[in-house]
């Protein structure tokens, strides 16, 4: 097995061609991480070694990475990915892209046939840079199959591409010292039974994704596989809460969710203080491992905690109420 200070860096460190990809800019946490996993086993794939960019990432507060986790790979901190290196237009730094149309027409690469969005390789080539950046990579590591088996001879694996993907996130889903503490705490202090199922509730932007499932989709799932009442609830809208409890009076539920939230919304969640941003994330992050040690998991894997889960957590111990199999989402 891949040891995260050991044979993982090492291997990757060897690789000759590079690729730094930006993590935090401009979309919810489980979105940023999730295709930085895809991409890390892009770059094991093709032989590439993967930096990381997350200096001012939208869930940092001091660093960025190792704010809250220890640190994997060569984290790179130079100016340039600010206004280079970015997710493909629109979706990466719009504010930005007046600047990537300057600096071509600079370099005499301006050709209005040429799609602005990626690659901008021949830029970054002609300004000496020279490595990948996360839009020359990101649409071919989301077209990777989620089931194709893998074959990495300097890691000795060979599996399908789903256990890549746990594997990758042994490597990351890893805290610091400080962050893990206030985990302990708050696992603690939710005094969970000892069995206990997983749900995720979507709610707040995220039906324009993908059409919001009823509570009872997710109740009638979870009876399919077990006869445990107790639940872990994942949700950003405590409203589902209290319908819960009232639905199905039989189920205890427990959860992170204050009785204050409404709903997340990505861009209100962006003008909130660093502070309650950072307690925030904490927050998530301490549901996210409560729900990857549940008995079973019921979620959608049409959302970015679900894609994660189905990559953490064991196929037969992580259920669907939106499709069957997991999906790169």
């Amino acid at each position: 097995m891949i040891q995260p200070d050991k044979d993982y860096i090492h291997i990757n460190s060897s690789f000759k061609k590079k690729v730094v990809f930006r993590v935090g800019l401009d979309a919810g946490f489980f979105s940023e991480y999730n295709n930085m996993i895809l991409a890390m086993a892009w770059c094991l794939r093709n032989k590439y070694e993967f930096q990381l960019f997350s200096k001012n990432s939208n869930f940092g507060y001091v660093k960025g990475w190792t704010d809250y986790f220890i640190p994997f790979c060569t984290e790179v901190n130079t100016k340039f990915h600010l206004k280079y290196n970015h997710r493909p237009y629109p979706y990466g730094a719009p504010k930005y892209f007046p600047y990537f149309i300057r600096q071509l027409k600079k370099y005499n690469l301006w050709d209005k046939k040429f799609d602005y969005t990626p690659p901008f390789y021949r830029l970054q080539k002609k300004m000496g840079f020279g490595k990948l950046l996360t839009q020359d990579i990101f649409e071919m590591v989301r077209q990777q199959s989620p089931y194709e088996i893998v074959n990495i001879a300097v890691l000795g694996f060979s599996d399908n591409f789903r256990n890549l993907c746990r594997l990758l996130t042994d490597l990351t889903w890893r805290f610091n010292q400080e962050t893990q503490l206030v985990i302990d705490e708050m696992i603690k202090e939710l005094d969970l039974p000892s069995s206990y199922v997983g749900f995720h509730i979507r709610g707040g932007d995220k039906f324009v994704e993908y059409p919001l499932v009823h509570i009872s989709s997710y109740i009638k799932k979870a009876e399919m596989f077990t006869e445990i009442r107790n639940a872990f609830v994942l949700t950003d809208d405590y409203r589902l809460i209290s319908e819960l409890r009232t639905a199905f009076p039989e189920w205890r539920f427990y959860t992170l969710c204050q009785p204050h939230e409404k709903g997340y919304y990505h861009a209100e969640f962006m003008k909130v203080n660093m502070t309650d941003r950072k307690t925030s994330h904490i927050r998530l992050f301490t549901s996210m491992v409560v729900l990857e040690k549940s008995s079973h998991f019921i979620g959608t894997f049409s959302s970015n905690p679900g894609m994660f889960l189905g990559m953490r957590m064991l196929p037969e111990n992580c259920h669907g109420v939106d499709y069957d199999e997991w999906q790169i989402w």
